[in-house]
């Protein structure tokens, strides 16, 4: 059987929402500091031009995480309900 393959968060357009799976370790504790840890729903607000980051909606906080660092974070996409 496959394991599932998870996007991460340089993967969602903007406006979609996921929840976190996985964190790179090397990030985590700074992540945590900012209020982003595995389980926590995110939605994705904007990605920035040019390489610039990433703008999370993290319940009413808005995080800017660079692209380097979510690259590192492994999401499940949330669906809408119909």
């Amino acid at each position: 059987m496959q394991r599932p393959t998870f996007p991460t968060l340089v993967d969602m357009p903007a406006g979609d929402a996921a929840c976190i799976i996985r964190v790179d370790p090397a990030d985590a504790s700074r992540l945590a500091a900012e209020g982003l840890a595995p389980g926590d729903r995110v939605r994705v607000e904007a990605r920035l031009p040019l390489g610039g980051p990433i703008v999370l909606r993290v319940g009413r906080a808005r995080v800017a995480v660079a692209r380097r660092v979510a690259a590192g974070i492994l999401v499940e996409r949330e669906t809408a309900a119909p």
